[in-house]
């Protein structure tokens, strides 16, 4: 079993973006092969930061997913979206089910929401060819959910958890409007 990394799920992301940039394929296998070894050990097992880290790592191997996609096999595809189906979509919707894992990041007005939902969109939106009935299930409560994220910029656009988490939580707004 294997702890959040994000020193290693940054090095896919970077792999994967070099490889989409040059289509240097050597780049593309280092990310896949990266992505696959850390999907399959990362272990979500601190429950007061439990959503942020899934959000994270389902964002980034989101990303990879989709920016690779082209140099995956056959195997490896059904891996990384049984993963993405596994950790982001039913997760994600027994959360809005009413049934969560950890801590509430549906109602909640701060980073939670926004990074959760970041990685539930980005898995809902890498899957929405293959399993669209799930995609747009999740796609639909994950608006309703972002207007609880959003409603902590009010009413003038600081952020009450303070500067670093101001800073935290555009980075994965950022993400999230440019999807």
């Amino acid at each position: 079993e294997g702890e959040f990394n994000p020193k290693l799920h940054d090095a896919c992301l970077q792999k994967a973006f070099v490889y989409l940039m040059t289509g240097d394929k050597k780049f593309g296998k280092d990310a896949i092969a990266l992505m696959d070894a850390y999907m399959g050990v990362v272990e979500f097992s601190n429950l007061l930061d439990i959503t942020r880290e899934i959000g994270q790592v389902i964002y980034h191997g989101s990303l990879v997913y989709d920016w690779c996609y082209d140099q995956l096999t056959d195997e490896e595809k059904n891996y990384i979206e049984q993963a993405l189906i596994r950790n982001a979509i039913n997760y994600g919707i027994d959360y809005l089910n009413g049934q969560p894992h950890g801590v509430d990041f549906i109602t909640v007005r701060n980073n939670w929401n926004l990074v959760c939902n970041t990685g539930l969109t980005a898995a809902a939106l890498v899957l929405c060819d293959k399993y669209p009935k799930l995609s747009f299930r999740m796609m639909e409560a994950n608006l309703k959910s972002i207007e609880n994220g959003l409603s902590g910029f009010a009413p003038a656009g600081g952020w009450d958890e303070g500067a670093m988490y101001w800073d935290y939580t555009m980075q994965y707004s950022t993400y999230l409007f440019t999807m």
